[in-house]
């Protein structure tokens, strides 16, 4: 397990991320447990794997651990309010969906549809143009994903809400923005039939990995993979509608 070595900065954000380098050497965004986001860094690190599985582009990320007296030279900073935080890899030079202009070309654009798909699998109610990068890769962009705080349309959730997450539609403008850029439909089979196949024992696996002081009760990692489970069954049906509505604008 790695550990942070030197503090950079306070990032920008209602996650009050803080950018340091850790002892292999490179740059982490890492999060910290706050009041009133108790599943945040639960959701992150579900997102994460599950988002790695699939091959989307999201960063490396790990569960670190941050001595208790690291920042006592900082005094404006709080953490660690728990001994893990989620770490993830920081990426230099790019730029979110606002500040990007025009785009001519995504050079990973077979990625995109697995976005959507994962979103709407794991409720992501927070895919904005903020939470979407894209770094120059010659002549075009490459997409990177972040942020997966909000999945189980909370960074807050109850056992129970996980019953009854919604298979509506998702509000977002940066979904409608990115399935413009997805060169087949046929790319949005090939992502459900790999969530289809993703095997139960891994997805309790990546709960059972969660630490204790995360705030995720043995039953609530049970619920997860219950709901994980039953919502991607529904997933085709829900992506049936997506396309439809996307194709109506």
């Amino acid at each position: 397990m790695i550990k942070p070595s030197c503090f950079k900065k306070k990032l920008e954000g209602k996650s009050q991320s803080l950018l340091l380098t850790c002892s292999d050497g490179n740059d982490y965004v890492v999060k910290d447990m706050l009041p009133g986001f108790e599943k945040s860094l639960a959701n992150e690190w579900i997102g994460y794997c599950i988002g790695r599985f699939l091959g989307l582009p999201i960063p490396f990320a790990q569960i670190i651990e941050t001595p208790s007296d690291f920042f006592k030279d900082q005094p404006t900073i709080e953490m660690p309010h728990s001994p893990h935080q989620f770490a993830s890899l920081y990426v230099p030079l790019c730029q979110n969906g606002h500040e990007v202009g025009k785009l001519k070309e995504i050079s990973n654009a077979s990625c995109l549809a697995g976005i959507i798909v994962f979103d709407y699998w794991l409720y992501n109610r927070d895919r904005t143009r903020k939470n979407i990068l894209f770094q120059e890769d010659g002549s075009a962009h490459s997409v990177i994903i972040i942020d997966h705080a909000e999945i189980f349309n909370s960074y807050n959730w109850h056992k129970d809400d996980l019953k009854k997450l919604p298979t509506g539609m998702i509000k977002s403008a940066t979904h409608q923005f990115i399935h413009s850029f997805v060169p087949d439909k046929k790319m949005y089979d090939e992502f459900l039939e790999n969530i289809q196949s993703m095997p139960i024992h891994l997805l309790q696996e990546i709960v059972d990995v969660i630490p204790e002081e995360w705030n995720v009760s043995a039953e609530e990692k049970e619920e997860i993979v219950k709901a994980l489970i039953k919502r991607r069954k529904k997933l085709p049906q829900i992506i049936k509608r997506f396309l439809k509505n996307s194709d109506l604008q």
